[in-house]
């Protein structure tokens, strides 16, 4: 239910920001270098599909007798490569940048957000299936995966600015309370 909430609300954010931009952005590069301009709603595709995942596939992997974790997981990775492929094309199209000019590349769209979300979707599994002090645990995983995920979304509206050490650092915070977690929750 998480996973298709987030695929939502991901397509909300991300058409809003379309919303928001020229008529013409960049949409294909050859290298660094802007070598096609077009229409930013070109770009929704991405989120559209994790969208799509979720509700049409999603609610079909949960009553699945067999396989069911490996199915959730491989929904779960699917969208959560589109989404982050969707954010850093959104990372360079909001770049005011005409043809032939060259752009900056958003990593921490390419970095924190689909590791926030794996972390994210890790915490939310271990919240749902246990009690106790592993419960705090998946909750602490689901907010910092969160945490990263929304620093990488953030972080493609202002790809000039070049903090990608910022999304980078946060997303290492992130990656070191998962394994602070998984190594308490592995103790018990």
């Amino acid at each position: 239910m998480l996973y298709a909430a987030a695929a939502v609300a991901n397509l909300i954010v991300f058409l809003i920001g379309v919303s928001c931009m020229p008529a013409a952005v960049p949409v294909h590069l050859a290298g660094l270098t802007v070598d096609r301009l077009g229409s930013p709603w070109t770009l929704v595709a991405f989120p559209a599909v994790t969208a799509f995942l979720a509700i049409a596939f999603f609610p079909v992997a949960l009553r699945a007798k067999r396989g069911r974790c490996a199915a959730l997981a491989a929904l779960a990775a699917t969208g959560a490569g589109f989404a982050a492929a969707g954010w850093a094309f959104f990372g360079i199209a909001v770049q005011p940048a005409a043809f032939g000019e060259a752009v900056i590349f958003p990593y921490a769209a390419l970095t924190a957000f689909p590791a926030g979300a794996w972390i994210a979707v890790f915490g939310a599994v271990l919240r749902a299936k246990t009690e106790g002090r592993r419960r705090a645990v998946g909750s602490a995983l689901l907010l910092a995966g969160l945490l990263s995920a929304a620093v990488a979304v953030v972080f493609c509206f202002l790809p000039a600015m070049r903090l990608d050490w910022i999304a980078c650092a946060i997303l290492a915070g992130s990656v070191a309370i998962a394994a602070g977690c998984a190594a308490a929750v592995a103790k018990n």
